[in-house]
């Protein structure tokens, strides 16, 4: 399947914070879903193929990847998993009010 993307935004009340989603236009499914704060993306990261099928998925704080990313072919099969560790910069999340 050939991917072709239409990207949402939705922001909160306070401007702060977006969530950003990424649609494949040809399927309908979510490609991509992350919060972001203040332009930074905070949280779970979730990347899919046009397929539905999980493409990659892990937290991040800012720009640095935290805890275990995994990631999958279209089949759903595994491909890889990496432990970034430095899960104390969850401590660094933005709260939501």
């Amino acid at each position: 399947l050939q991917r072709r993307l239409c990207a949402e935004t939705y922001y909160a009340n306070s401007g702060d914070f977006t969530m950003h989603r990424e649609v494949c236009t040809n399927t309908g499914q979510v490609s991509l879903e992350a919060i972001y704060y203040k332009q930074q993306p905070y949280g779970l990261y979730t990347a899919r193929h046009c397929n539905g099928q999980l493409k990659e998925q892990g937290l991040l704080c800012g720009k640095d990847t935290i805890g275990v990313w995994k990631s999958w072919d279209p089949n759903g099969n595994a491909l890889a998993s990496h432990d970034y560790g430095r899960l104390e910069l969850i401590d660094q999340f933005p709260v939501l009010h």
